[in-house]
């Protein structure tokens, strides 16, 4: 056989999958669509002469699959340090999607965000329970009054994630500097303050903050999983305040999701697909001090 023959018969495969792909995305994924997306790193705390590493997984309750990077399927992968900002160019297909040594001690946050994905609900209620178990119950009142069908509709949807790690070690009573910011997300976690609790043997205080827009979402509902060190996880819901902050403990060998989705409707004639409703996911990741 021909090289170019052979070639010819790898980019129909290609294609093909591409086109399998997409046609996935749109008509078979409301499970997974349904789940959440962080980025874990496999240690919270590094010293200086430790890479760095970080899957972003998928799942439920904070258990899931290690995801490969898809270039195209990502708007933003970064690292915010106390040097600023800068763009991480994996690979495609590498997994774990983060590995690289860092150059700086102190806080540091990890940044993945997803360019646009669809999902067709042929069974709307899949859709409304969806939206009820992320605080948004009124989204189903809303739906019917505006005369949308109740079935066989899509849904657009993105992920904004944070992961929070640190270089370097600390002492008790510390108030430790968070490099975290506002980075222009449509929905984002940002880390105002953590301090180092004095009389209280490994535990981190967090403030942490919650905006929709720039603007901070108030008496937004969240969900906080809780990684014990026997992997037992548990799963809390919470409430922004009128400020849209909320304050946490972390515990020493304790793992965190934070995790929120804001739902509005759009224009169905202004979305290549159709889409009626669309999800924004924020998710945060941290963890309590070293032992």
């Amino acid at each position: 056989m021909k090289h170019c023959d052979i070639l010819s018969q790898k980019m129909t495969k290609s294609l093909a999958f591409v086109a399998w792909l997409g046609c996935f995305l749109l008509e078979g994924a409301p499970a997974l669509q349904a789940h959440e997306l962080w980025i874990e790193p496999t240690k919270a705390h590094i010293t200086t002469d430790e890479n760095i590493i970080a899957d972003l997984r998928i799942g439920d309750m904070f258990v899931g699959s290690s995801m490969i990077h898809l270039p195209g399927q990502t708007k933003q992968l970064a690292i915010l340090t106390g040097d600023g900002m800068h763009p991480l160019t994996p690979r495609a297909g590498t997994r774990p999607v983060i590995t690289l040594q860092p150059d700086t001690i102190g806080h540091i946050i990890l940044i993945f965000e997803s360019t646009d994905s669809y999902v067709r609900y042929e069974d709307g209620q899949k859709f409304f329970s969806f939206a009820d178990k992320k605080g948004a119950g009124w989204v189903r009142d809303e739906h019917a009054a505006s005369a949308l069908p109740a079935n066989d509709f899509v849904e657009r949807y993105s992920r904004h994630a944070k992961a929070s790690l640190s270089a370097g070690s600390h002492s008790p009573g510390q108030t430790l500097d968070s490099v975290d910011r506002q980075l222009g997300m449509e929905v984002e976690f940002t880390i105002l303050s953590m301090t180092n609790q004095t009389g209280k043997a490994g535990e981190t205080a967090l403030e942490i903050l919650l905006t929709y827009q720039g603007n901070p979402l108030a008496n937004a509902p969240i969900t906080l999983f809780t990684r014990a060190p026997d992997d037992n996880v548990s799963a809390d819901r919470y409430r922004t305040g009128d400020r849209g902050t909320i304050n946490l403990p972390a515990l020493a060998g304790h793992d965190y999701l934070l995790d929120h989705v804001t739902l509005r409707q759009i224009n169905p004639a202004t979305d290549e697909n159709g889409a009626m409703w669309e999800s924004l996911w924020a998710s945060l990741t941290f963890s309590g001090p070293q032992h």
